[in-house]
C-alpha cells in the first residue's frame, strides 16, 4: 500500500480487516469511499468511524453494544433515513441516547431495555422504533412512567419491573402499568 498514492472507486465490505480499512481509505478521497457494512464487526465499524472524513455513504448497517455513542453518531449520518437496525442488548444510557438523536436512520430497534437513565422522550423515541422492549422502571418519574404508558404497544408482555403506581396516573394508565408489570413487580400507593 507504501507504493500507491491514490485510490478511487473503493468500496469497502466486510471481507477487508480494520487494518485494510484504514489503510485502504486512508488513499482515498475524501467522502469518496462507499461501505456495505453487512457482517461487519465491531471493530471493522470502529474503522469506518474514523475514516468519516473519506466516506461517502454506509448501507447494510447494524448496530450492537459494540460500537460506543460516538461511532453510533458517526456510522448513522452516513446512513440513509430507515435503513439501519440496531440490537441494544447490553447497550448503556450513552448509546441508547445516542439511538435516539439518530432516530431517523433507525428501521427498528430490538433487546431495548429501558431504565430510569433514558428521559421520557428518549424512551417515546426509542420504543417507536423498538418491539419487544423490556423496562426497569425503579426510579423513574411520572413523564417517563406516561411515555412508557403511551408506547405500551412496543413493551413486551409483562415487562415492566419496579414500577410504583400512584394516584396522578389516569385508570387507563395504571391498567397498562399494571398489565406489562412483571409478576410481583410493581407497588401501588393512592
Amino acid at each position: 500500500i507504501a507504493k500507491i498514492s491514490a485510490i478511487a472507486n473503493l468500496t469497502l465490505a466486510s471481507s477487508e480487516t480494520a487494518s485494510e480499512i484504514a489503510a485502504l481509505s486512508g488513499k482515498c478521497a475524501a467522502l469518496s469511499v462507499l461501505v456495505d457494512a453487512s457482517g461487519m464487526d465491531g471493530d471493522q465499524k470502529g474503522a469506518i468511524a474514523l475514516a468519516d472524513a473519506k466516506i461517502l455513504s454506509i448501507s447494510n448497517l447494524a448496530l450492537a453494544s459494540t460500537e460506543d455513542a460516538g461511532e453510533i453518531g458517526t456510522l448513522t449520518a452516513k446512513c440513509a433515513n430507515g435503513s439501519v437496525s440496531a440490537n441494544a442488548d447490553g447497550m448503556g444510557a450513552g448509546q441508547k441516547g445516542a439511538l435516539y438523536l439518530a432516530l431517523a436512520k433507525l428501521s427498528g430497534i430490538s433487546n431495548l431495555a429501558l431504565a430510569s437513565s433514558e428521559d421520557a422522550d428518549e424512551i417515546a423515541g426509542l420504543l417507536s422504533k423498538a418491539s419487544g422492549a423490556t423496562a426497569n422502571a425503579a426510579g423513574m418519574g411520572p413523564a417517563q412512567l406516561n411515555a412508557l404508558i403511551a408506547n405500551a404497544s412496543s413493551l413486551a408482555g409483562s415487562c415492566i419491573t419496579g414500577v410504583a403506581i400512584t394516584a396522578e396516573y389516569s385508570a387507563a394508565g395504571i391498567s397498562t402499568l399494571l398489565g406489562q408489570s412483571a409478576a410481583g413487580s410493581a407497588t401501588v400507593n393512592m
